[in-house]
């Protein structure tokens, strides 16, 4: 860096010293150094009045107003202060060493105190995007008669600018003149023991053309451009990461009423208010720390009724020397941070002190770090915000015109528009607008190792610093603001969302930091987000956020337990990996189905959780089915007992929907669909059978038509309802017709195992006949049909006209006549199969030596039908 002397104070020379070895430093190199300064460095605009609020914090002023005044006229002699000027004032300190550093471009009257941001000695000079030249009057303790100057780049060593020959030193009387105008405008700090003002008359063509540092002119309108529209808020979000300053007041000179009016007012509220106790002075010794944060900044604009609110909360801590022993190539043997500090790579900065002697001093960066989130309502509606920005106390370069590595805007739903400040007391560029190297550390491409030139000391101590340090404090600063403010789960859950997509969160590095040892989770019980320890157990549950625990007993049990915590599947959770939770066992699942409430199943939001947990927990993804064969199990059990609770013939459509998709999640083997009334059907759901029976007429049947079938025991079980039905109904001379197609498609559904259960159960009434020439079904054991088949009466469906004619010729015979269906699938039992009844049955009922009918024509046609089969 190029160290440039004072601006208006004449170079040294020495007589009789052949020849000179110093640079002999002319007025024109001092404008083109204020030149690249502007064009490379220092932005118009709020970064400037950002340098100015730095400059005050480091004055420990607590009060700060600037605005803007049309000048004072021909009561002073110096031509500028006479032009439309803008004025920054403050109740800081003031000493002959600032009142000398001020005069000096690149060389720090602060580098070696730790007490002080500013660093570089260059901050104030980007004033001159707006001026010329500048004026700056003081008075304090230290100077108690007070003090002034008049600063311009380019007065030669004598002080007189040649083509500007009235540009000439502040004299006294304008000083009193500009000191007697503040105060009258009633700008109190005047009135106080200490004060400083700095007064910058706007650059205009009258005194500047063909003759300038930049091209740029302002009036009282045109400077206010340069201005954001929302400079009060910017100015909010700065206050809490000072240790000093408390209030901002911004002033506009009302020309019909002659004086300055306030345009707006921001100030810290002192009610609970923790700021950053950093930086100190030299005599800390960094002693590890970590310190809650936590305030709110009002705001009172002119135009608006209300006073606005920011809400701010977060962390700041002292790093221990132990993560920065790499820095050094061996571990010290006295004091760490001495020895970092002599270090051949540490960076130096060039002082001077108020005697103007120049020395070279270790920069100033201290292990201190800090993370700070804010709040405040967004002034569009519906539309918030999310800023993330690195901040070396200050926040650093911002654009929302192009993509930078220290700033980052992020849409965010809801009507909040927050801000994170990620500071560090990191190596900047002398613009303090980057990081040095903050991309890098990033994308991982800077390794851990001892650095043997300067440049690998800068890079090695930001990130250290960034990964060690600020990352880590983002999760206890989320915490923090949260439990300070009060925030509502959406709102937090907005924040999240948009921090997820951040750069920040998105790298695997930084991630890695902030989910070091906790993590950020939504607690759905307790509908709190909460530091997780990372190794504590974390299951997922499905949206929607808000389920009836009345519902869910065993579940609510379960996100109560310290073994468990449940968050959403779709919650924005802070984790280092959001998308793999531990799984839920088939015990756990079972557990939480435990005790489950049947009164689910009277409401479709109830129901639709149940599928959405359920599909989370065990469905097979490429099935859509349960995996599980205990968890099927316990599923079904559950919906028979829920259905036998409803009154199927009443369900509307939202229910039956839910209900569909609960019972496409059971596989298609287990579940059976039939042709059954309601009231049979709530007979049947009493069954304790391993499937599920649905009827058809409520559900939609698979294209395959189900594939379930019923096994021996649910057969044995089903039988034996069904025979405790008809003995019943026919007790109660209810009609039991209804019955026989229930009992068809179960013996249809069991033909497997239909006739060894009813031979070794042989009274149970599950065989279906009728009595010829009735067609009215009865019910009948086993018994009954080996009884009909020892008479030759059990017949299937055949023709008419034999059955009759056999009725004829033999008297008191009742024949039982089977369905083909029946006789089908008993055909295998020769003690119980029907025959049809053709000739030969006939000739074996004639065998039996029956009673023939009295009457010969009665047995004549049985005969003429026997005799044709003998022609």
């Amino acid at each position: 860096m190029l160290v440039v002397h004072k601006m208006t104070i004449s170079l040294t020379h020495f007589k009789n010293s052949i020849p000179m070895t110093g640079f002999e430093l002319s007025p024109g190199t001092i404008v083109n150094q204020i030149k690249n300064l502007l064009k490379e460095r220092y932005k118009e605009g709020f970064p400037i009045i950002k340098e100015i609020i730095q400059n005050a914090n480091d004055g420990e002023a607590t009060r700060l107003d600037f605005g803007l005044v049309k000048g004072l006229g021909n009561q002073v002699s110096h031509p500028l202060l006479k032009c439309p000027a803008l004025f920054f004032l403050n109740n800081g300190t003031f000493t002959r060493e600032d009142e000398k550093a001020i005069a000096y471009i690149g060389v720090d009257a602060n580098a070696g105190n730790k007490g002080k941001i500013g660093k570089f000695g260059l901050g104030q000079k980007s004033v001159f995007h707006f001026c010329e030249a500048f004026f700056f009057i003081a008075r304090s303790e230290n100077i108690p008669e007070g003090c002034g100057r008049f600063l311009n780049p380019y007065a030669p060593s004598d002080g007189i600018e040649r083509r500007r020959p009235n540009w000439v030193a502040l004299s006294i009387e304008d000083r009193d003149i500009l000191e007697e105008y503040l105060r009258g405008q009633g700008l109190c700090q005047l009135n106080e023991e200490r004060y400083f003002v700095l007064w910058i008359p706007l650059r205009h063509r009258d005194y500047s053309k063909d003759h300038n540092i930049i091209a740029n002119y302002y009036d009282l309108d045109s400077i206010q451009q340069q201005f954001p529209p929302d400079m009060a808020d910017k100015i909010a979000l700065l206050l809490p990461a000072l240790k000093h300053l408390r209030e901002v007041h911004y002033w506009q000179f009302n020309t019909e009423k002659n004086r300055v009016e306030k345009q707006f007012h921001v100030r810290v509220d002192s009610a609970d208010l923790q700021r950053c106790l950093y930086p100190k002075s030299n005599g800390d010794n960094y002693q590890p720390i970590e310190r809650d944060l936590k305030g709110k900044v009002c705001i009172k604009v002119k135009q608006e009724e209300a006073l606005r609110m920011l809400k701010f909360a977060g962390k700041e801590a002292i790093l221990n020397a132990d993560y920065f022993y790499s820095l050094l190539p061996q571990v010290p043997v006295n004091d760490f941070w001495e020895e970092l500090h002599q270090s051949d790579y540490w960076p130096k900065r060039s002082k001077i002190d108020e005697t103007g002697h120049e020395s070279n001093e270790p920069d100033k960066s201290i292990p201190h770090c800090a993370v700070i989130v804010s709040e405040k309502d967004s002034s569009q509606a519906n539309q918030g915000s999310l800023k993330i920005q690195w901040a070396v106390f200050l926040p650093l370069a911002e654009s929302s015109e192009k993509e930078i590595e220290e700033f980052e805007l992020i849409p965010c739903q809801g009507n909040k528009d927050y801000n994170i400040f990620l500071h560090g007391y990191f190596f900047l560029d002398s613009g303090r607008n980057y990081i040095e190297s903050l991309a890098d550390i990033r994308q991982e491409k800077i390794l851990a190792k001892t650095p043997n030139k300067e440049a690998e000391m800068v890079q090695q101590w930001n990130k250290i610093l960034a990964t060690q340090g600020t990352i880590k404090l983002i999760l206890h600063s989320l915490q923090e603001f949260r439990l300070t403010h009060q925030s509502s789960v959406q709102d937090i859950y907005n924040l999240c969302t948009a921090f997820i997509k951040s750069k920040i969160f998105q790298s695997k590095i930084y991630r890695e930091s902030i989910c070091y040892q906790y993590e950020w989770v939504y607690c759905l019980h307790n509908k709190k987000w909460i530091l997780l320890d990372r190794i504590r157990r974390v299951k997922v549950l499905p949206l929607p956020s808000n389920p009836n625990w009345d519902w869910f007993p065993n579940l609510s049990r379960i996100a109560q337990s310290s073994s468990h915590l449940l968050t959403l599947s779709h919650a924005p959770n802070l984790r280092f990996d959001n998308t793999t939770f531990d799984q839920w066992t088939d015990r756990e699942i079972i557990d939480a189905l435990t005790n489950l409430s049947e009164t689910i199943l009277h409401n479709h939001r109830g129901i639709n959780y149940l599928v959405s947990f359920l599909k989370e927990c065990c469905q097979n993804r490429r099935t859509q089915k349960i995996e599980s064969d205990e968890v099927q199990k316990h599923l079904i059990q559950f919906i028979k007992k829920g259905l036998s609770q409803l009154n199927l013939s009443e369900l509307n459509s939202e229910i039956k929907n839910a209900l569909q998709k609960l019972i496409n999640l059971i596989r298609d083997s287990e579940v059976i669909y039939i042709d059954v009334i309601e009231n049979i059907f709530q007979e049947l759901l009493q069954s304790d059978i391993s499937v599920l029976l649905l009827p058809k007429s409520l559900f939609i049947v698979p294209p395959n038509g189900g594939l379930g079938q019923l096994n021996l025991e649910d057969t044995k079980t089903i039988l034996l309802n069904l025979n405790s039905l008809i003995n019943r109904w026919e007790q109660q001379g209810t009609s039991n017709t209804s019955l026989e197609p229930i009992l068809k498609q179960f013996l249809n559904l069991s033909k497997n195992y239909v006739i060894n259960i009813l031979s070794v159960n042989p009274d149970w009434r599950c065989l279906i006949g009728s009595k010829y020439p009735q067609q009215t079904a009865i019910f009948y054991s086993y018994h009954d049909f080996q009884e009909f088949k020892r008479k030759s009466i059990l017949f299937t469906n055949s023709e008419d006209s034999l059955i009759n004619l056999l009725i004829q010729a033999i008297e008191n015979i009742q024949p039982i006549v089977v369905d083909k269906e029946i006789a089908k699938l008993l055909e295998k039992d020769q003690n119980i199969s029907p025959i049809p009844c053709n000739l030969d049955t006939c000739k074996n009922s004639l065998s039996k030596t029956p009673v023939l009918a009295l009457l010969p024509e009665r047995r004549k046609q049985l005969l003429t039908e026997l005799l044709k089969e003998v022609h």
